[in-house]
């Protein structure tokens, strides 16, 4: 939908998965909010995933969540688009980040209107290696993929290996890059066979109403 979509620098790959990611069906579950000893390594700050624990795991669980939270938000709801990144971005990044995103929503009005007759898109990350970690600087490289759909959009998926730079801040990790890796995302030779009918927008919309994507745990697995 779009060809440059990312927040720090414009890299087709990463475009590809938040294009389509763009307008999300799905929302999230609040995270556990319990004390310091026991919380997970994500907490929901005003309903922003917030990595929240300067470990190896922690790492990983703040990726995962900073990746889908971005996609999803923004296109879909560019004010909270800008919480999130006011939350877990570094000051210095901030404005980029923002710009950014105006810019990529004024190059794709099929987006837009896509998403005002209802279209939908759901994103995943697949796999993620801890590329580096240590205290107060972390590195992830993810797997991640894209499904979007709706009136204007027939259901497609994309795929690519997103990289995240992670600084530790207080009490927090926050975003010093996310772009998509310079090497070539590994595809599907063929994907699953089904009905025509299993490919359209009505079907996405009814096998998944009603389900929500959680925040992602502590990141051990």
């Amino acid at each position: 939908m779009v060809n440059d979509r990312p927040w720090l620098a414009p890299t087709a790959a990463l475009a590809a998965i938040l294009a389509l990611a763009a307008v999300f069906l799905l929302g999230r579950a609040t995270a556990n909010t319990t004390s310091t000893a026991t919380r997970p390594g994500i907490h929901a700050v005003g309903g922003i995933p917030v990595g929240v624990q300067d470990t190896r795991a922690g790492a990983l669980a703040a990726a995962d969540n900073y990746i889908l939270e971005a996609a999803q938000t923004e296109d879909q709801n560019p004010l909270l688009f800008e919480r999130f990144v006011r939350t877990v971005y570094l000051p210095a990044r901030q404005q980029a980040a923002l710009t950014q995103a105006a810019q990529n929503r004024a190059k794709n009005p099929l987006a837009a209107k896509n998403l005002a007759a209802g279209g939908k898109g759901i994103g995943f990350v697949g796999a993620r290696r801890l590329d580096s970690y240590s205290p107060k600087r972390a590195q992830v490289t993810s797997y991640t993929t894209a499904v979007g759909w709706g009136p204007f959009v027939r259901p497609t998926q994309e795929w690519a290996l997103i990289v995240t730079r992670l600084a530790w801040s207080g009490d927090r990790w926050l975003i010093d890059g996310l772009d998509a890796s310079p090497a070539q995302p590994p595809v599907p030779a063929q994907f699953q066979v089904a009905p025509a009918g299993a490919k359209t927008a009505a079907a996405f919309d009814s096998a998944l109403q009603g389900m929500t994507t959680p925040f992602f745990g502590t990141g051990d697995n």
